[in-house]
């Protein structure tokens, strides 16, 4: 009953059109496994589409957790993993890395901590290079909502050792960036590191979390060829996990943090929602709830105890 969960950080939806990259190129892939496409007009937050088999759901989720201002990395990542509105905690959006408040708040409740707490295994996909753990800095102060929150169930995180075993996805997906500064990191294809990761999400764990940042990147950098490249990749990566997992009853989620991406007329984050899409069994009752991006760790929870249960 495995469960492969991709954050692609800075992914909103918006009107269709020519400065929105999920127009064109978009992720055509994943929409013809979900049959929606991920721009529109729909404005409305909640469930917004349902297969007729049941095995595949897309919902639009409030990224904006009811506090003026743009949504933000700190506050989104943790609302997102911890499934409490950090915006509301701090009184402000928190760009980047999380307060002290915020880590403390993260480290007591998260998703990772929920399934290990009904006796399932989590694990977190990204190789991480040694040098991310050394310095001078403290390492809580290296640490983003996503680390910190997997470093609260004191497993330790995967390394480049890892990712050449097959056993982790680098931050790229194909691990030619990563290569940059660690020339030994193996080189994949998209599909290949997407195989990966639904085969660690089967053989070894409940749940499993990649994160892919450049998506954000490439919003903030208003840059389209990079828009392109970084949603091409993740298709693949997202088409290539589906193609292990579906014959085996594994459960794919994509989901953001906060908008950019969708619109590259401005380089800050937006107020949009972000998609949340479910594919495998059960997946209309895992967004059917789902209204905002704090919801998400109890709709996984949830999903894994319904697919259980049948």
């Amino acid at each position: 009953m495995s469960l492969l969960f991709v954050f692609a950080d800075g992914v909103g939806y918006a009107p269709c059109g020519p400065r929105n990259p999920l127009w064109s190129p978009g992720l055509p892939r994943l929409e013809a496994l979900a049959g929606w496409r991920l721009c529109g007009a729909e404005t409305e937050w909640g469930l917004v589409h349902r297969s007729e088999d049941g095995r595949a759901a897309v919902a639009l989720l409030d990224a904006t957790l009811g506090v003026d201002g743009l949504p933000q990395s700190g506050t989104g990542q943790a609302a997102l993993f911890g499934g409490f509105n950090a915006a509301k905690l701090e009184g402000r959006h928190v760009p980047a890395f999380p307060t002290r408040a915020i880590r403390e708040a993260l480290e007591g409740q998260n998703l990772f901590k929920a399934v290990h707490a009904r006796g399932g295994r989590a694990v977190f996909l990204n190789a991480y290079r040694t040098a991310f753990f050394e310095g001078e800095r403290p390492r809580h102060a290296r640490l983003s909502c996503t680390t910190a929150a997997y470093a609260a169930i004191g497993l330790p995180f995967r390394t480049v050792d890892d990712l050449n075993a097959g056993r982790a996805v680098a931050f790229d997906i194909t691990g030619a960036r990563l290569r940059e500064v660690e020339p030994r990191a193996a080189l994949r294809t998209p599909e290949e590191a997407g195989a990966v990761a639904a085969r660690v999400a089967l053989e070894e764990a409940e749940l499993a979390v990649f994160e892919y940042f450049l998506t954000d990147r490439a919003g903030h950098l208003q840059d389209e060829a990079l828009a392109a490249e970084t949603l091409d990749a993740l298709d693949r990566f997202l088409a290539g996990a589906w193609e292990v997992l579906a014959p085996r009853g594994g459960r794919l989620f994509l989901t953001s943090d906060h908008g950019n991406l969708e619109d590259l007329s401005v380089r800050t984050h937006t107020r949009r929602p972000v998609p949340a899409v479910a594919l495998g069994p059960g997946a209309i009752q895992a967004l059917a709830g789902a209204r905002g991006i704090e919801d998400v760790p109890q709709a996984l929870v949830a999903w894994l105890e319904h697919s259980e249960a049948h």
